[in-house]
């Protein structure tokens, strides 16, 4: 008697568990390329770093920028616990270069929207760049103020917090392997190729667990959204949520621009929404503080995701005023050409100014 040959979705179901650990496997392989390729750099690096990138603006400039040339923040961020790690960066200074990482990462999607516009011209600029600049906006408002917050929290360094709750002790081991293999492939290419394959690694992770996300259903998961959006609180929940299980603010927000763009998801829940996926984006970046060896990464991450949530709870405290102020910015940016070349002239000039105090 024959046997019933193998249902599609069960064979789909393989292809994601294959993909999945294939994405897995690329994310570790690649932040162990850069954290032996930075520690082998470091000596020229740190110089550079002494004179340019310590502190204040700078530090911040310099994450933003560079989640601008990876067009990633999560990648962006991931570097820069690796800079961390091998004492580039103290604590303070992590803290501002993954700030600086979700600002410019808020900034990718209006240079998304800007090029989009600029070269099809298949639809207006307002709805070009409308969700972007709502997203930009959003995230500036939470993160300057979470940036400063922890920052000062870290500068003040309480360390008996961390200390009575063995916060710098959660770290997840990885075997030798990885670093002699990592170690070999650096001795072999140099660190300069090998950082790009660590590069390559982890931003080819993240198009791999993206292109799982795109085999679901994400009609049905974009229904049940929004069924269970029913007020701001619960949409920042879900914002959360759905950004830290699926590790993609692109995935997430996604899911609801179709929404947005037919009306249909009104601006008091999906800028609740945001502010959440604000936050879920980090979960990535705790993994990766939780896997480098030096101690306090994990604290600088709580302190910042513990600033980021302070700030967003007051700003949906104070939603009714932050709403109006957000759609008045998105409204005058959107209002004309002028404008807009303003506002997409200012999201690229900003960084590289707070960079250039650096070398003044």
């Amino acid at each position: 008697m024959d046997s019933d040959p193998p249902s599609s979705s069960g064979r789909s179901g393989w292809h994601r568990l294959l993909i999945g650990l294939l994405s897995l496997f690329c994310f570790v392989a690649g932040l162990q390329l850069l954290r032996s390729a930075t520690a082998t750099l470091t000596p020229e690096l740190g110089t550079l770093f002494d004179h340019y990138v310590r502190g204040g603006l700078p530090t911040l400039g310099f994450g933003w920028l560079t989640s601008y040339v990876l067009t990633n923040g999560s990648v962006a961020a991931a570097i820069a616990v690796t800079y961390f790690e091998s004492g580039l960066l103290d604590a303070s200074n992590l803290l501002l270069m993954v700030g600086g990482t979700r600002l410019g990462g808020a900034g990718i999607v209006i240079l998304i929207g800007i090029f989009d516009y600029l070269f099809h011209r298949e639809t207006s600029l307002r709805r070009a760049c409308s969700m972007g600049v709502l997203v930009f906006v959003v995230t500036h408002l939470a993160s300057i103020p979470a940036t400063g917050l922890g920052y000062a929290w870290v500068w003040l360094r309480p360390t008996w917090l961390s200390e009575s709750l063995g916060i710098d002790a959660l770290q997840i081991p990885l075997p030798a392997s990885f670093d002699f293999i990592a170690d070999s492939v650096t001795g072999a290419l140099g660190a300069m190729p090998t950082f790009a394959f660590g590069l390559v690694g982890l931003m080819g992770s993240l198009k791999l667990f993206d292109a799982i996300l795109e085999t679901g259903d994400s009609t049905a998961l974009r229904a049940r959204i929004t069924h269970a959006l029913s007020s701001r609180w619960v949409a920042f929940l879900l914002g959360v949520i759905v950004t830290s299980l699926t590790l993609s603010v692109a995935f997430s927000l996604g899911l609801l621009v179709p929404l947005y763009n037919r009306e249909r998801i009104s601006d008091e829940l999906l800028i609740p929404y945001i502010l959440g996926a604000n936050i879920g984006t980090l979960a990535d970046t705790f993994v990766v503080a939780l896997i480098i060896e030096r101690a306090g990464a994990v604290s600088v991450m709580l302190s910042f995701v513990g600033a980021l949530f302070v700030t967003t709870l007051l700003l949906l405290a104070l939603f009714r005023p932050v709403n109006r102020l957000t759609l008045n910015i998105q409204d005058w940016t959107t209002r004309n050409d002028r404008n807009f070349i303003l506002f997409a002239v200012s999201v690229i000039l900003v960084p590289i100014l707070m960079l250039a105090v650096g070398f003044v």
